[in-house]
């Protein structure tokens, strides 16, 4: 997938209001984004998280929210909860997740959740790039 997308893709799992990268394939690229293994980032505003969160229980979903204290990493987070349960709601419509430089002011990604033999998301994947390089659907205007 990453030969193909020329981009960095990760593998994540959900940890708590956060989200664990367990694997990475750099871009071929000389100009890509960098991740590490072991890194920990907010669910709210990483697709990855978002992918995540998006389809638990409700009950799952609301205790996690609960959780989350939303702070501005660039201006293009989603600081509301409104605004986010909203992003939650098109996500389960759309089957995927997308971050709009949300964690980093340059960087938009696109995930999506993979499932259990139940259909329970166990982990996510992402295709992440510089932002003038990503083409992702629906970008909300900035």
């Amino acid at each position: 997938m990453a030969l193909k997308a020329q981009e960095t893709v990760n593998l994540a799992v959900l940890s708590g209001t956060e989200i664990l990268y367990l694997d990475k394939v750099d871009s071929p690229r000389s100009v890509g984004v960098m991740s590490k293994i072991g890194q920990r980032n907010p669910v709210y505003c990483t697709s990855l998280g978002k992918s995540l969160l998006a389809f638990q229980s409700e009950e799952e979903q609301a205790r996690i929210m609960a959780e989350i204290e939303f702070r501005p990493l660039t201006p293009h987070t989603i600081t509301s909860r409104k605004e986010f349960l909203k992003e939650m709601k098109q996500i389960r419509l759309q089957g995927y997740a997308l971050d709009w430089r949300e964690i980093e002011e340059d960087v938009e990604c696109i995930a999506a959740p993979i499932r259990n033999h139940i259909g329970n998301p166990v982990a996510a994947i992402s295709i992440s790039g510089p932002q003038k390089k990503i083409q992702t659907p629906g970008k909300r205007n900035m």
